[in-house]
């Protein structure tokens, strides 16, 4: 199929696009023989270290670093000997993007081999953690009973990141297409401008637009997703915030309810009895496209789908945070 016909079947097809990280199974990961440490100086697309040797005799992780997953960040590879990072799912790699021979293989099999074929735009998933603190030092402890310590301050928008994006932005510059991007632990307005801002250094707008995780997170206790807490008037200032962003910095923004990691907005933000779930869907759809920014519509929430049923157990639930 050409990039014609392609763009024509689907004229609005984005990818999402996992450049922090890669599936365990994926070609990149045989590409050459891994060697040692971070592979700054031979080609191993992953970031890799050699296991630390505790007081006891035994080797152990490089650092104290937990996984978004709850899990160490850690794994060990038998064929190599080292210890691999994964800050998501151990089936889930993070690539090296210090190595810049790993960045050029990003660059030209996964970005431009979409674009190339029509795709018209990409979601960039965590977009801001490619960069992790140099040295990667341990956690601040801040759970003293716990093996493992949240490390979000360690790689979420780290010291290159903006480098990185900024690269990648020359990559994408001849194609007509759009970018979104994920951008987890970065309530700060600021913070979160640098990357989609007209006049963000080092160079303009590496993003044309970003998913902001305040609705995401809104009803959920710190840390503990699944502790419920009341968010009745949060809700209303954290659309306001979002809304006043074209104004008064000029950058675009983004418009959504509702993603893969997420309940259903009608069971989150309404009702989902059987009385009130087709008014509440009409009522969050008014709302949504009556909004200044780009709408996103997850997929079934164009026809108001609810959570699933709370007599299911929890043997049922698939995903990956619920298992661990």
């Amino acid at each position: 199929m050409s990039p014609m016909e392609l763009s024509k079947i689907a004229s609005a097809l984005y990818k999402r696009f996992m450049t922090e990280e890669c599936e365990s199974s994926s070609t990149w990961l045989s590409i050459t023989p891994p060697i040692n440490t971070l592979g700054l100086s031979t080609y191993d697309p992953l970031l890799r270290t050699q296991s630390k040797i505790s007081t006891f005799g035994g080797s152990q992780r490089p650092n104290n670093w937990r996984s978004q997953f709850t899990k160490p960040a850690w794994t060990f590879d038998d064929t190599t000997q080292e210890y691999y990072i994964h800050v998501y799912a151990s089936g889930q790699p993070d690539l090296n993007w210090e190595n810049e021979a790993c960045r050029r293989e990003i660059y030209d099999n996964a970005i431009k081999f979409w674009f190339d074929r029509g795709v018209d735009g990409f979601r960039v998933d965590t977009d801001n953690k490619f960069s992790k603190v140099s040295g990667l030092p341990d956690a601040p402890i801040v759970e003293p009973d716990q093996e493992t310590q949240t490390a979000v301050c360690h790689y979420a928008n780290g010291p290159r990141i903006h480098e990185y994006l900024y690269e990648m932005k020359q990559v994408l510059a001849p194609y007509d297409i759009m970018t979104v991007g994920e951008l987890p632990n970065t309530p700060d307005l600021e913070d979160m401008w640098k990357y989609i801002s007209p006049n963000s250094q080092p160079g303009p707008q590496e993003i044309d637009m970003v998913f902001n995780f305040d609705t995401v997170n809104l009803g959920q206790t710190p840390g503990n997703r699944f502790l419920p807490i009341p968010f009745d008037n949060d809700f209303k200032r954290c659309l306001t915030k979002w809304q006043k962003l074209p104004e008064t910095t000029g950058a675009w923004t983004t418009v959504f309810l509702e993603n893969h990691d997420q309940g259903r907005s009608v069971s989150r933000f309404g009702s989902d009895l059987p009385e009130f779930r087709e008014q509440v869907a009409k009522m969050l759809a008014s709302l949504l496209a009556t909004m200044t920014g780009t709408l996103f519509l997850y997929q079934g929430q164009e026809i108001g789908l609810i959570n699933g049923p709370e007599s299911w157990s929890a043997n049922e639930y698939k995903c990956v945070r619920s298992v661990n």
